[in-house]
């Protein structure tokens, strides 16, 4: 990631602790933090995304449940229209990696699952989530932009970099936000983001029938959810196949 200066193994900067091994991401259990980021490269193997035809793929919206999260995560990649190539089976990898890792961290087995292209400023305004705690992951475009909450007015302001993995802690275990983050503005760029988000579903505000159940085809005039507030869900729309979650301007 950008602006923070790394250690060699692990740096942490109340309330965010950020470090080079995936290991610091169990750091988010700590009630002094709020910020978790395994800061790495994207996998090389995965550097075809950014040759990726984003018309043609639907983005999803889904739950998921472990242990076992492949064949889940397999059907809704192929379904959503992700290559069935060795190639994407790297991907399919890297997500069921990343769930396997949160699901442990979070103590859980039901997660709401969220890949999503996202074309504009999307949520603009800093903010935390009315989640236990979310885990988000660019794997292509601008990656998430946070502060922390008592930063002076001038501080400057952190971004994660590509294939960083960051959780942030939300509002329902925080007594008080510390951290707050937000789209990055790409409005009027034509740039793209391909955005993995994780959440935890065993939470009374998050009922996993209330999850919209797999893939989300849309037209390519909106934004997503993925880094905006939790709020009641609208009503979908549907475009082409499967289930839809709606993209809305103006959402993360």
């Amino acid at each position: 990631m950008t602006v923070l200066a790394l250690a060699a193994t692990e740096t942490t900067l109340s309330p965010a602790a950020e470090g080079r091994d995936p290991d610091v991401l169990t750091r988010i259990t700590d009630p002094a933090v709020q910020l978790a980021i395994w800061s790495r490269p994207r996998p090389p193997m995965l550097d075809w995304i950014d040759g990726l035809e984003w018309d043609v793929i639907d983005d999803i919206d889904a739950p998921i449940t472990g242990p076992d999260f492949l064949p889940a995560i397999t059907r809704l990649l192929c379904d959503a229209g992700y290559p069935q190539t060795a190639q994407g089976e790297m991907l399919v990898s890297e997500v069921e990696g990343q769930a396997i890792r949160f699901a442990q961290i979070m103590d859980c087995l039901d997660l709401r699952l969220r890949l999503e292209v996202i074309e504009s400023d999307a949520c603009r305004k800093f903010h935390m989530d009315y989640v236990r705690a979310r885990l988000l992951m660019t794997l292509a475009g601008e990656a998430t932009q946070w502060i922390e909450v008592e930063a002076q007015p001038d501080a400057p302001v952190h971004q994660l970099a590509v294939g960083d993995v960051a959780i942030f802690k939300g509002r329902l275990d925080a007594d008080e936000p510390a951290i707050l983050h937000r789209s990055p503005p790409i409005a009027g760029t034509r740039g793209r983001r391909l955005l993995l988000a994780l959440d935890p579903v065993s939470e009374p505000r998050m009922p996993i029938d209330r999850i919209s159940s797999g893939t989300s085809p849309r037209r390519r005039a909106s934004g997503s959810r993925s880094e905006i507030p939790d709020r009641p869900h609208r009503q979908s729309r549907v475009r082409g196949r499967g289930m839809a979650g709606k993209r809305e301007p103006g959402r993360a």
